[in-house]
């Protein structure tokens, strides 16, 4: 990290450091400012555990365990945030133990909610009312239906997946529209007939075991399935 900080400096550079090394840097010459700091993102958090006894009779846990209890101590956390101040002005290190936030008054952050910021997996697009957009998991939780088609072995085998004409009409496709493009995340492109497909009942985006969609239309035999479906273009 030092050397990262001094190549840095030459080159009057951004970096990411840490910060006790940093302060260390400012005592042989670096003109490096810190320019962001604080971001929960930014975080370098140090943690404790105990290597499990089980391992070898070698392993002193309660030697261990003692360790861990006078390094979590609010004692010891509050000799942690007054290491290098003398020397650096600020800090090295920012206590952070449950004890020592408990008795700062200092409540535990609350669990992260589940991610909502999972990837797109499909969209439509083009000649619409409603450009959509859908996790996997949206589209999964749909009102499914079952349909069959040919594998890849050329037997008839049961699919199930969500009706692409229920999609579309969630998009509100224009009355001007005439065809449906699907494309695959490999670039594989399939075009249909609007026509068709909204004669076709059975017509679904099927699941893929390893995620994903694939298209399954029941009586478009001479038609490829496609495998990885993300995006549906109305034309």
């Amino acid at each position: 990290m030092s050397a990262v900080l001094t190549m840095a400096d030459e080159l009057q550079a951004y970096s990411l450091s840490d910060r006790a090394t940093y302060l260390a840097r400012t005592l042989t010459g670096t003109t490096l400012e810190i320019m962001v700091e604080g971001d929960p993102v930014l975080f370098n958090p140090y943690g404790v555990i105990a290597v499990n006894p089980d391992k070898g009779d070698h392993i002193q846990i309660d030697l261990a365990n003692e360790f861990i209890d006078w390094l979590i101590s609010v004692e010891t956390q509050e000799l942690i945030g007054q290491f290098g101040i003398d020397e650096f002005g600020s800090p090295l290190f920012t206590p952070d133990s449950a004890l020592w936030r408990e008795a700062n008054g200092i409540t535990p952050e609350e669990e992260p909610a589940e991610a909502t910021d999972a990837p797109i997996a499909l969209t439509i697009t083009g000649m619409v009312k409603n450009e959509m957009a859908w996790t996997e998991a949206e589209i999964q939780a749909m009102d499914t239906m079952e349909a069959e088609a040919l594998n890849n072995s050329g037997s008839t085998e049961t699919y199930t997946g969500v009706s692409v004409n229920s999609l579309l009409a969630l998009a509100e496709v224009k009355n001007q529209a005439t065809s449906v493009t699907f494309t695959t995340d490999t670039g594989e492109t399939l075009e249909m007939s609007l026509t068709d497909l909204q004669g076709c009942e059975t017509c679904i985006l099927s699941f893929r075991t390893q995620g994903g969609f694939s298209t399954t239309f029941p009586g478009f035999d001479d038609l490829p399935r496609l495998r990885g479906v993300v995006e549906i273009v109305v034309n």
